[in-house]
């Protein structure tokens, strides 16, 4: 076994899409996972980027730890897809737009580590985002514990993304695995009605333009729900995603282009890629940690949260974060 933990960060004390400190939250994240892991178990740390951390700064970084290798790498679009049919910016309609280096960092963890990280002759890997953060012990190694188990995905939360970068994505996978021949382990258990009020708004609107065709046109409300992996942490066994039938599902949204034009993020791709392609009895949700993953801006908690460990006392971070947020999570996560 030749495991490997990812980041993909930028060197910037205020980042492009949500002005926080890219760096500083890093090397805060970096901190806590040595901590309280990887000071016991020493696995490879590999920091992608896109040439911004010059050798001071990843010297700054690293601070000694001989484990952490930084990876210049270069992202454009792929050349199949239109450069006309990608927009510069991507707005989900409610004030919230996403730059191409959002949408090159989904691409990266839907499509492009599958081919990187086996080159290099890793085959596991778990991965963490700058802003990922692991605020108690883990006295086992992850790793083994996951391929003891006969485990080949594993993640922290499970949680229902918003409405906009799901648009047409179900139905996409819907229409793959039928032209495909294709029956999903479990993938259809992960639709869930939504909340009742925005069924019953939508059963009115669909009566109103109904009995009055040439009136007004209602905007519906996503009535249904896609459940899937909180995948700023997530841990796999890369043989599953180098399957000719998985690498053949990838392929046919990069072909797509969904990351690009509709915002398909890689959330809801790679929890689809799971959900349809691996058993249930080979996925596990860790419970027993604590762990921080909240997507802030303008000081607001906009996704995510903390998520104390079933084994864990209430945590000094836990309860920090909620004096900060006024929540611990938004939304709540729940399992299935």
């Amino acid at each position: 076994m030749k495991p490997a933990i990812v980041y993909l960060a930028q060197n910037t004390p205020t980042d492009t899409q949500y002005g926080r400190d890219s760096r500083t939250l890093l090397e805060k994240s970096l901190d806590l996972l040595y901590k309280n892991y990887n000071d016991q178990f020493r696995h490879d740390i590999l920091i992608f980027h896109e040439g911004d951390f010059k050798e001071k700064d990843q010297q700054a970084v690293a601070k000694g730890r001989k484990e952490i290798k930084f990876q210049e790498i270069h992202f454009e679009i792929p050349a199949f897809l239109p450069k006309e049919e990608v927009p510069p910016l991507w707005s989900d309609g409610y004030g919230n737009n996403f730059g191409m280096g959002h949408r090159h960092m989904i691409r990266f963890y839907a499509v492009q580590l599958w081919d990187i990280l086996p080159k290099q002759g890793y085959d596991w890997f778990f991965r963490m985002d700058d802003d990922s953060f692991i605020h108690t012990k883990i006295n086992y190694n992850l790793f083994e514990f996951m391929e003891r188990n006969g485990y080949e995905y594993g993640y922290r939360v499970d949680i229902n993304d918003a409405e906009a970068p799901a648009r047409g994505f179900v139905e996409t996978v819907r229409a793959y695995m039928k032209a495909e021949n294709i029956q999903s382990a479990f993938f259809e258990e992960q639709m869930r009605l939504g909340p009742l009020k925005f069924v019953l708004k939508n059963q009115v609107k669909r009566v109103l333009m109904k009995i009055f065709p040439q009136g007004k046109r209602y905007r519906l409300d996503y009535d249904r729900e896609y459940w899937g992996y909180y995948n700023n942490f997530f841990i796999t066994r890369i043989a599953f995603w180098n399957q000719p039938q998985v690498q053949a599902f990838i392929r046919h949204f990069d072909r797509v282009g969904g990351w690009y034009k509709y915002r398909w993020n890689d959330l809801i791709f790679q929890s689809a890629a799971v959900q349809v392609f691996l058993p249930k009895s080979k996925v596990y949700k860790f419970t027993d940690w604590t762990y921080e993953h909240g997507t802030v801006k303008k000081g607001q908690l906009m996704w995510g949260g903390i998520y104390q460990g079933d084994k864990d006392p209430n945590t000094d971070a836990r309860e920090s974060f909620a004096r900060l947020y006024g929540t611990t999570a938004y939304p709540a996560g729940r399992s299935f």
